[in-house]
């Protein structure tokens, strides 16, 4: 018995290890994603202290001061800002590991730590630095300080919790349906167990002057963030109005759908165990909860229009823990030599197949965009030789910085990927060695550039599907040096009339 414990140690070791180290690849496995250069420049707005919040298209400010620190150290450095969300998420897992290790078996703490560590989903959108990663760190935090204070009654945990409430509010307004989730399973179990009345016994000195200390750091932490702009308390009736019933429609089922195809490893396990539970009548207060927060996130993110599949991570947090307890709870309940077996076989078996999807989602195609992949709004090949022709045209360009004009309207995300060179904009300059036309009419640009005395190769690039190209105008010289670099990407195809296109 002893050596067994022993070897499931080693289990449990060897996976921790696993889920830190395939975080590392996956943050440089696909291209800067649109969101990703508006939350780096935000980062930007809050060190020159111009950063202005939009109720109708944005989310809190936690991100974007934490993104202060980042480029106030490291620039404009993608991986150095992915590598930070990774850390959160990675937090995440940890910390309810360490949280409920003793709570539960070696057989449960595998599943946790495995079944969040090599969630797809987690993975994919912690190598992102968008908003989620930040956001569940905040969730996970304040639901144990939660745990905590119903557990022990002490004051302090509960002023934890309610700091961390408003943080999350402060991140994301999704927070709203986190919080109804929780306090609807709250009541649910309160009322299943007929103890509403105990909930009296919370109502003490000690903890209405921690109430009061929670609210008073929030409003501070507020102020700080937001200074007296009351905007972020009108985000949510903006985004039942405009955004929520306008973009990003999709299908009641496309969560359950992106599930279903990208963590069946949690999600098969779990509807066999829910039905145990059910016929063994195993259920406790936590998986119950667990279950609830699960069902009410899922089905209400679902009756949403607006659906992006980053929303993912918030359904799959509440799924792994229901899982890795509800797996704990059978195991040790049901004795049956052969039905552990069927267990260990069944979990090993999905967990092979979901290494695959994981692999795939992850560094095979993370740039690919399809109904139910994790990628959306992903720029991909076309973007990265984007970003590689132009780096190889500073390197061999014998000034430094590269000077560039950029002709059209230049985004975010054009921003943080030409922070480097000696950026032009309108109005238009002959003679430069670089024009980038971005999502601007190429013919227009041409005949700008017919009036100088330099010879331009035309090379094109696929942004993001269906949007307009975006193309390098650079000096024939200029392209002939870079082409005999070591810098040079060769073109998949040469069109007539020296355009070399690039898909």
């Amino acid at each position: 018995m002893v050596n067994n414990k022993f070897n499931y140690k080693w289990v449990l070791l060897a996976i921790a290890l696993a889920v830190v180290l395939i975080r590392i690849p996956a943050l440089n496995a696909r291209t800067i994603h649109i969101d990703e250069g508006m939350g780096i420049r935000a980062s930007e707005f809050v060190l020159s202290d111009s950063w202005q919040y939009s109720p109708h298209n944005g989310h809190g400010a936690t991100l974007f001061y934490a993104g202060a620190v980042i480029r106030n150290f490291a620039g404009t450095n993608v991986a150095i800002f992915r590598m930070f969300t990774a850390l959160c998420m990675l937090a995440v897992i940890f910390l309810l590991w360490v949280f409920y290790r003793k709570k539960l078996s070696l057989a449960g703490q595998i599943i946790l730590l495995g079944g969040l560590g090599f969630s797809s989903g987690l993975l994919f959108f912690s190598a992102y630095f968008i908003h989620e990663a930040i956001f569940i760190l905040f969730t996970a935090i304040a639901f144990l300080c939660f745990e905590k204070w119903i557990k022990f009654n002490k004051g302090v945990w509960l002023g934890f919790g309610i700091v961390f409430l408003a943080l999350m509010y402060m991140t994301k307004e999704t927070a709203l349906l986190t919080y109804a989730s929780w306090l609807f399973a709250g009541l649910i179990i309160l009322i299943a167990q007929q103890k509403l009345k105990s909930i009296k016994e919370f109502i003490t000195r000690e903890n209405i002057i921690f109430w009061g200390s929670g609210i008073f750091i929030s409003g501070i932490l507020y102020v700080l963030f937001f200074g007296a702009n009351l905007d972020l308390l009108k985000a949510p009736f903006y985004w039942i109005s405009e955004r929520g019933v306008s973009m990003h429609i999709r299908p009641f089922h496309y969560y359950l759908t992106l599930l279903f195809f990208h963590e069946f490893f949690i999600l098969l396990p779990a509807g066999l165990f829910f039905v145990i539970l059910f016929i063994k009548k195993l259920w406790n207060p936590r998986l119950i909860f667990f279950f609830l927060w699960f069902l009410f996130l899922l089905t209400a993110y679902s009756l949403i229009p607006y659906k992006t599949p980053w929303l993912i991570p918030n359904i799959i947090l509440p799924l792994g823990l229901f899982l890795a307890f509800s797996i704990d709870k059978i195991w040790q309940a049901c004795c049956s030599k052969l039905f552990k077996d069927i267990i260990i076989f069944l979990a090993i078996f999905l967990f092979a197949v979901s290494l695959w999807g994981l692999y795939t989602d992850n560094f095979t195609h993370p740039d690919r965009v399809q109904e139910y992949d994790y990628a959306y709004l992903q720029a991909g090949k076309g973007l990265k030789e984007f970003i590689s022709t132009i780096n190889g045209l500073a390197a061999v360009y014998p000034e430094k910085p590269l000077p560039v004009q950029i002709i059209g309207k230049g985004d975010e995300l054009l921003y943080v990927l030409t922070e480097g060179y000696d950026r032009i904009y309108p109005p238009f300059k002959e003679n430069m060695p670089v024009y980038i036309n971005y999502l601007h009419s190429a013919e227009q640009t041409k005949s700008l550039l017919a009036s100088t005395n330099k010879e331009y190769v035309f090379l094109k690039f696929t942004y993001i599907n269906p949007l307009p190209e975006i193309d390098i105008f650079v000096q024939k010289d200029l392209f002939e040096t870079y082409r005999q670099s070591p810098y040079f990407i060769a073109p998949q195809s040469v069109w007539p009339e020296g355009i070399i296109r690039y898909n």
